[in-house]
C-alpha cells in the first residue's frame, strides 16, 4: 500500500551555508539460499567436532543470547539434545547483560518469550546475576563471567 504524504517545507536558517559530504547510492542484496532444516543442521556440524567422549559427564552451561534470532529456540533444543546424546550434562544461562531488566528474573522472562524454557530445551535454565572477576586487562579493565558459568565444566 502506497501512502502519498503531501509535500512538507520546513525552512531551516543557515541551511545554505552546510557543505554536504558527497552520498552514494547503495543496494543491499541477500543471499536468497536458506537452511530448511536447521536441527538436522546443526546436527550434522556438531557431528563433525572431534573428542565428544571428552563431554561424557561435564556440566556445560549453553548461552543464550537476546537479540532475537529466529529458530533460538530450535538451534538451543539441538545443542542440548546432542550434548546430552554425548552424555553431557548442558543447562542454559542467558548472556545477556542489561536485557531483562537487568534481572535474573527478567532475563528467564526473556528466554521464555523466545520459547527457551527448561521444558522447551530439555535442559535447566539458571539465571543469576552473580558474576566471578576472574581477572584484569593489561589496562586495568575488570573481566568477569557469570557464576553458573565459571562453575561449569566448560561454556557453549
Amino acid at each position: 500500500m502506497f501512502i502519498d504524504f503531501p509535500e512538507v517545507s520546513v525552512p531551516v536558517q543557515g541551511l545554505d551555508q552546510v557543505k554536504l559530504p558527497k552520498m552514494y547510492a547503495v543496494k543491499q542484496r541477500y543471499d536468497a539460499a536458506r537452511i530448511t532444516d536447521i536441527a538436522g543442521h546443526m546436527r550434522k556440524a556438531m557431528s563433525a567436532l572431534p573428542g565428544r567422549e571428552a563431554y561424557r559427564g561435564k556440566r556445560l552451561a549453553v548461552t543464550v543470547g537476546s537479540r532475537g534470532t529466529p529458530s533460538l529456540d530450535v538451534m538451543i533444543r539441538t545443542i542440548c539434545d546432542v550434548l546430552k546424546e554425548w552424555g553431557a550434562k548442558p543447562f542454559i544461562i542467558p548472556a545477556m547483560g542489561s536485557h531483562g531488566g537487568a534481572t535474573a528474573e527478567g532475563q528467564v522472562e526473556l528466554l521464555a518469550g523466545y520459547n527457551i524454557t527448561e521444558s522447551s530445551v530439555g535442559a535447566p535454565v539458571l539465571s543469576s546475576m552473580e558474576v566471578v572477576h576472574y581477572g584484569d586487562l593489561p589496562d586495568g579493565t575488570p573481566l568477569y563471567c557469570d557464576k553458573y558459568a565459571w562453575e561449569s565444566d566448560g561454556i557453549v
